[in-house]
């Protein structure tokens, strides 16, 4: 049986989508050898053949999926099946003047519908799906596996160098973030905060975001708006930090959350989606409603130095990512499937 990924054409961007497939794929390709990436037009193609198949769509091509005539393809054909790789669905954070629920339903529902499958990023994902009625599909979840190897050490704790990981999109928070950190007037001398990812996918937010630091004599001091920089880079701030905060108002994953457990940062996380599940209580960090809380806590650990040790030193113990790898994602991926790896 062949496995096909329709994969969109920006595969080249820094993206969390973007590096679970082509990891995902490399790692598939090794023990499995009938794997292929096509673009739409070729699966649109393709699901008209008898040839046996199984297929895995990103969603982002979900706006193409419901232009698809489903009746007329044969989609009943034993020999093919169609999987959406449930990366994120637009009702976990739904446009303006829609609610989850409707546009779930109006809007998503019809399509998922007439797929075989989903594979999700997360449990997070996988029970969503479950709890919109959707159970009765082959639901199936295969996490992400890190992106490389952490060189990890001690850290410091007299001065406290945050890092947000995050591209500049609406989702990830990060104007507000900034917003509530400019009403705080945090000392200067005893915080940094350091922000790194694209400018490019929502340049407008992207933009408020840099004219809010430039105007704010506070912010400017304090922090970096570094934009995407290559892995070895992002690797190297892991490094050099000692907490890790994430704005976010939905993950579906969270894999800059995942990168910054491994480096055993200590986080402050909103909760949002599966951002939570990063975080064990008492352990490795904390995980609140608002971000008046979070920035409050923030200074906490800012004004008692002895506090923010105790933190690290407990982060310093939580190692849960060392044996999951991408060779078992995929394994796992290929069991999950009745496939057996070659």
């Amino acid at each position: 049986m062949k496995i096909y990924f329709v994969l969109p054409p920006n595969t080249h961007l820094i993206s969390g989508g973007n590096l679970y497939n082509a990891h995902l794929i490399a790692e598939l390709k090794k023990q499995y050898s009938a794997v292929e990436i096509i673009n739409f037009s070729n699966y649109q193609q393709l699901i008209e053949t008898k040839e046996n198949a199984i297929f895995f769509i990103d969603t982002l091509f979900m706006e193409q999926l419901a232009e698809l005539n489903w009746s007329e393809n044969n989609r009943q054909k034993k020999h093919q099946k169609n999987y959406l790789i449930t990366h994120h669905l637009e009702s976990l954070y739904p446009p303006k003047n829609w609610t989850q629920a409707q546009y779930f339903n109006q809007k998503e529902l019809p399509i998922l519908k007439q797929l075989d499958g989903f594979l999700a990023t997360s449990k997070f994902t996988q029970n969503y799906l479950i709890n919109k009625g959707l159970k009765h599909k082959h639901i199936f979840a295969i996490s992400p596996a890190l992106c490389f190897k952490p060189l990890v050490k001690t850290r410091h704790y007299e001065r406290l160098n945050a890092l947000v990981v995050a591209n500049l999109v609406e989702r990830k928070g990060i104007l507000p973030l900034l917003k509530t950190l400019a009403k705080q007037q945090l000392n200067a001398g005893d915080f940094t905060l350091t922000i790194i990812g694209t400018n490019t996918i929502e340049p407008a937010y992207a933009k408020q975001c840099a004219d809010l630091i430039n105007s704010n004599k506070f912010l400017k001091n304090k922090i970096k708006l570094l934009g995407a920089l290559p892995q070895k880079e992002v690797e190297s701030y892991y490094q050099k930090s000692n907490l890790f905060i994430s704005a976010a108002s939905m993950e579906t994953y969270g894999m800059a959350l995942q990168e910054a457990v491994a480096y055993r940062l200590p986080l402050l996380v909103l909760e949002g989606g599966n951002s939570k599940n990063h975080v064990i209580k008492n352990t490795n960090g904390f995980v609140f409603t608002n971000l008046e809380t979070l920035v409050n806590y923030l200074i906490k650990l800012i004004e008692q130095p002895i506090l923010f040790k105790t933190l690290l030193e407990k982060t310093w113990q939580h190692q849960p990512y060392e044996n999951y790898t991408w060779e078992v994602a995929a394994s796992n991926f290929l069991e999950e499937l009745n496939l057996v790896s070659e």
